[in-house]
């Protein structure tokens, strides 16, 4: 498998060849933009508060003021949100899309896209199925094996057409399949030569999944309940492997931390709890399996520490990130911040030789805060959790190189 994680050299170069001077650039943007935000800000609050004012000392007219004080409201509202949409769709655009190219250029990017929610429940990790299930920031490509790497690319309109979910309702096809269809692959091209290349398909976006009840109060009123059942990075890997059965590895209570009083994890009468040769591991993680020398086989010890580590280290440098909220909620970010580390939970299920691997964040990774400068360090947080995720992959593909499929 191609190397497709980098190291912060990796990154420092493309950032100085790539990034430096077009960063520069989008960051006097961003200042012109938020001085227009803070002028409806400013435009918002002189008829906001004189209207509420009024509303007190004429009481007898005072639904008028409160639609005077709403409506300046949403006219700030609709201004802000629209110079911040703007701002973020131009960053994904001319940064995340080279940042993905960086990554891999045979990866395609669509910012409207996302893994469907099939996909979602199909991974068997969590109880509740999500009745409200978004996402954004598709991207998808081949990884093909390093020692038998062909020459011969993807074809560019490949990925293009490729009808990847953005609505809950759409058919799910697995990507691969679709992806194959639209290449060649499989399909007796005897001209494709790519067909007998060792490849491992790799597709992640950010996904968040609710369950949304309504119930009535005491008092007879109906109110709505949201549940978060996840909210991050979702990987899905197709290893092009022959492992049949599934395996759950899960963290257990002390590790879900702010999610304990959830109880989200699934159960199932297949799967059979199993204890690893690995202290450290066993007291962070649960392992379920139908299969226990499969799992024994995946879960490598080598594979085990990378996971430890990629926990601590996750955390840590989330606690160092800075807040890429949008306005109206980066106060609330902040006041979190105490529990950030807490947000940052990573599942993981193997399955009929593919890998899900869910990195619970708790927040967006490819948003852009009006008040945020941009710089090499800004970007490089948004790179890397996505990197980190992408040094698990590599590192089970080489645990799983024996199983291939024929």
């Amino acid at each position: 498998m191609e190397r497709i994680s980098k190291t912060r050299n990796e990154f420092d170069l493309f950032f100085r060849d790539k990034m430096e001077g077009k960063i520069d650039k989008l960051d006097e943007a961003r200042r012109k933009i938020r001085k227009s935000r803070n002028k409806y800000l400013g435009i918002s609050a002189m008829g906001i508060l004189p209207a509420l004012l009024f509303a007190q000392f004429f009481r007898s007219f005072d639904f008028v003021f409160y639609i005077i004080a709403i409506g300046f409201g949403i006219y700030g509202f609709i201004k802000i949100h629209g110079l911040q949409k703007g701002f973020s769709q131009q960053m994904k655009q001319e940064v995340i899309k080279e940042t993905v190219k960086f990554i891999n250029p045979a990866f395609k990017y669509d910012p409207e896209k996302f893994i469907p929610k099939k996909t979602f429940v199909n991974t068997n990790i969590f109880k509740k199925v999500p009745n409200r299930y978004r996402g954004d920031d598709y991207i998808w490509g081949y990884v093909y094996d390093s020692e038998e790497k062909t020459t011969k690319n993807l074809e560019p309109q490949a990925a293009a057409s490729l009808n990847i979910q953005n609505t809950e309702q759409e058919e799910f096809t697995p990507i691969s399949e679709k992806i194959n269809e639209t290449i060649g692959l499989n399909t007796g091209d005897a001209n494709d030569t790519s067909e007998n290349v060792p490849k491992t398909m790799v597709a992640f976006s950010e996904v968040e999944a609710l369950h949304v009840t309504k119930r009535r109060d005491k008092d007879g009123k109906t109110k709505t309940y949201e549940e978060k059942i996840f909210k991050g990075l979702f990987f899905q890997v197709d290893f092009n492997k022959d492992f049949k059965g599934v395996t759950l590895v899960l963290p257990r209570q002390n590790l879900l931390s702010r999610f304990k009083q959830h109880n989200v994890v699934m159960r199932h009468k297949d799967l059979e709890d199993l204890e690893l040769d690995h202290i450290d591991f066993n007291e962070q993680f649960t392992v379920r399996t139908t299969d226990e020398t499969k799992a024994r086989y995946i879960l490598t010890p080598a594979f085990m520490e990378k996971l430890l580590a990629f926990v601590e280290d996750t955390k840590e440098s989330a606690t160092n990130r800075p807040v890429n909220s949008d306005l109206f909620s980066t106060f609330t970010d902040q006041s979190k911040g105490f529990n950030v580390k807490k947000r940052y939970v990573p599942y993981f299920s193997f399955k009929n030789g593919k890998m899900y691997f869910l990195l619970n964040t708790d927040h967006k990774h490819f948003d852009f805060n009006l008040d945020q400068k941009l710089d090499r360090d800004l970007l490089y947080y948004y790179f890397e959790d996505i990197n980190k995720s992408l040094q698990l992959v590599e590192e089970l593909d080489l645990n799983l190189r024996l199983w291939n499929k024929d």
